[in-house]
């Protein structure tokens, strides 16, 4: 069959062209084509967007077990006034960090950027940017404040990401030196639309909530970014991104409502790198039966030793104890390298002798690395 659709989704030509059987197949098989046209960019997006009935909203696993739809109360038309109030900040859904991506088709997954997690609230008196905590930072932003102005809406909550790029990556100490430069030259990538002229969206599945967010952001300022993504074959897209030595990946369930809280629903598994590090000393803790704080940790580069910050998770009880007691034997008067005063405050130093294996996301502007954990000696 070849035919043209005018759909709210599928446009253009098509082939529905059904296959020969293989041996003694018995089934149907039926492959369904794109012409090339000018709808044929579209349907890579289909197919990763188009997840949900657009006359019922259920998914297919719904349709097939019967489910029934909704029963939806008619939508009381909003009034331009209340259409152009600005929407009010909201607790944003945080991702659970888990070691694995997960598999199959009901998760789309997204690049984790290395940024500040944000709001922007589009209306009367706006736009407004918040942060996770529902601070007011629009005076930090004002070229992304700028280019929200550039969305077509009465009123939006976008959910996103103010990031600042160092190269092709997207690096944290880059986005705090730029905020205190004064805020310009950053990029923001939206991936979540909670609101928009005054209809609330949370309840909608993920993937429906973002098809509409796609077209709310298509042509607007190039600061503002739709934040793509692929469905299924998320351990590709780990693997990619960890080449390339990105920040990690943000797994979410296509099917799933937003949540202002930590769920399940949303994953996030990051790219982390390992290295060995010298103790050079270690603080105290306040804590009963820890054996320290955090440990102290040098790195030798071109011949020399130098501080490269702290680590002070990855530790249970008996493994602090244990280490202390090796740290106490090595104990030393003064610091084996040059270490920054408010680093060194309250420290106690040994002579480099032990060599600890580290986990860490990346080295700061400083130098020193972020995200640490102990992984052993």
């Amino acid at each position: 069959l070849h035919f043209r659709l005018e759909g709210e989704r599928m446009k253009g030509e098509w082939l529905l062209i059904r296959l020969r059987p293989r041996g003694k197949e018995k089934r149907e098989n039926w492959l369904l084509r794109k012409i090339e046209d000018g709808a044929a960019g579209a349907t890579d997006a289909l197919a990763e967007t188009g997840l949900t009935s657009i006359k019922t909203g259920r998914t297919m696993q719904e349709i097939a077990d019967g489910v029934r739809p909704e029963k939806k109360a008619a939508k009381k038309p909003v009034r331009k006034a209340a259409a152009a109030k600005l929407p009010a900040f909201r607790s944003p859904q945080l991702a659970t960090l888990v070691d694995g991506v997960p598999a199959g088709n009901g998760w789309l997954h997204e690049m984790k950027y290395d940024g500040y997690r944000t709001l922007i609230a589009i209306g009367k008196g706006g736009p407004k940017i918040y942060t996770r905590t529902g601070l007011d930072w629009t005076d930090k932003f004002p070229g992304i404040a700028a280019a929200a102005r550039s969305i077509v809406a009465a009123s939006a909550l976008i959910d996103g990401e103010v990031v600042a790029f160092k190269g092709d990556k997207t690096d944290f100490s880059t986005l705090q030196e730029a905020i205190s430069n004064g805020g310009e030259g950053l990029s923001y990538f939206a991936f979540d639309l909670l609101e928009l002229d005054g209809e609330d969206l949370t309840k909608l599945p993920q993937s429906e909530r973002k098809e509409r967010l796609r077209g709310l952001i298509a042509g607007t300022d190039e600061r503002i970014q739709f934040s793509e993504h692929v469905l299924g074959a998320g351990e590709k897209l780990f693997d990619a991104m960890c080449g390339a030595a990105h920040e990690g990946v943000v797994s979410k369930r296509a099917d799933a409502p937003y949540r202002g809280a930590r769920t399940k629903s949303w994953l996030k598994t990051k790219c982390t790198r390992r290295q060995e590090f010298v103790i050079v000393g270690w603080t105290e803790s306040s804590a009963k039966g820890r054996g320290f704080r955090a440990l102290l940790l040098g790195l030798h580069e071109d011949g020399e030793l130098r501080y490269a910050g702290k680590v002070g998770t990855g530790f249970n009880t008996e493994t602090s104890h244990r280490l202390r007691e090796r740290l106490d034997r090595i104990a030393r008067k003064s610091a084996p390298v040059e270490v920054p005063r408010e680093a060194a405050r309250g420290a106690h130093w040994v002579s480099p002798k032990l060599v600890a294996e580290v986990a860490f996301a990346q080295f700061t502007a400083e130098n020193v690395v972020r995200h640490a954990g102990f992984l052993g000696l």
